[in-house]
């Protein structure tokens, strides 16, 4: 299709880099972090006049976004409860690039969990529940990855609190489930990876990295995105660092501030200047770098990633789509 040889040419080398290096997968369809953007500041039924002016269009393509959504009085009522932290529900479909070979793409939700809400926490806070989702489906010759993530969570304040994680995994090579629950109360995680299973005691790990020391947690890697969003909305800070949660323990992940940088870019099919302000994972080995920009006119919304090994591009992920989920 691309002219390239699958033995030889650049697909069997990006087959053969993700086998040895899985987590650069990772990369491309966890880092990106596709949160509530500014339009999502509008209050219900209010809307803002910036960020809410770029709604999703009609496509042809086979992932047309659906403008319409069906929500119980228990969603709704969920829906209208974001309104104290200035966030919506959304729906956003990112395009995931090789260099010049176009992947496949990855599509966000942000909605109330079908779960509902959460008594298990404590015994006399309900929680309500929601969900950040991610499906993506990734083609190139003969290799195929579909994922299927979604981390249902709770907020106290605007912090996260995991309680789920799911992640389903059809395609070349082995299929499989990894999963994680929380016990926010005890202070552990059981995972469970593939047929293997881990316990991970986060309830001593130093969390002084949080904004607010009486509203602490560590997260999946799905529900980290979310909150990198919530921190860059408070202040752009310098520097961000989160701990997630893996089998080995609890690993602190550093957001470093870059500078800002002007990106032109089509979402919806109308193209358009972004001012943005740019951030990057902090890494021991510096052969590699992802790099992510968020647009100052959409609250910080996150309009792309780049990955680079050795200085050259490998993969990236640019917002192409957006849509609010509306509930009335």
């Amino acid at each position: 299709m691309y002219g390239v040889n699958p033995i030889n040419g650049s697909a069997f080398k990006w087959h053969k880099l993700l086998k040895s290096n899985p987590s650069l997968l990772l990369i491309v369809v966890l880092l990106v972090a596709l949160i509530a953007p500014h339009s999502a500041l509008a209050k219900p039924p209010m809307r803002s006049s910036g960020p809410a002016e770029i709604r999703s269009t009609s496509s042809d393509s086979e992932r047309k976004l659906d403008n319409q959504a069906v929500f119980s009085d228990i969603d709704i009522a969920a829906i209208a409860a974001l309104s104290h932290l200035d966030l919506q529900a959304f729906r956003a479909s990112y395009k995931l690039k090789y260099k010049w070979l176009e992947l496949g793409y990855g599509e966000y939700t942000f909605t109330p969990s079908p779960d509902g809400i959460s008594q298990a926490q404590s015994a006399e806070v309900a929680n309500r529940l929601y969900r950040f989702a991610l499906k993506t489906d990734l083609r190139l010759l003969l290799f195929s990855d579909q994922r299927q993530l979604y981390s249902d969570f709770y907020f106290r304040r605007d912090t996260i609190f995991p309680v789920y994680y799911r992640q389903d995994r059809q395609g070349t090579g082995k299929d499989y489930v990894d999963e994680v629950v929380f016990d926010q109360i005890n202070g552990q995680a059981n995972i469970q990876l593939r047929d293997q299973h881990y316990q991970v005691d986060f309830s001593k790990v130093d969390q002084s990295s949080q904004a607010d020391p009486h509203y602490t947690s560590v997260y999946d890697g799905l529900s980290v995105q979310f909150q990198l969003y919530l921190n860059i909305k408070r202040q752009q800070p310098d520097v961000i660092t989160l701990p997630i949660i893996e089998k080995t323990g609890v690993v602190a992940s550093r957001f470093i501030l870059q500078g800002r940088q002007q990106l032109e870019l089509a979402v919806n099919n109308e193209k358009r200047f972004f001012d943005c302000v740019v951030y990057q994972l902090d890494r021991d080995n510096e052969k590699y770098r992802t790099v992510m920009l968020f647009a100052k006119e959409l609250g910080y919304f996150p309009l792309q990633l780049i990955h680079f090994t050795d200085g050259k591009k490998q993969f990236s992920a640019i917002l192409e789509n957006y849509q609010i989920i509306d509930a009335y």
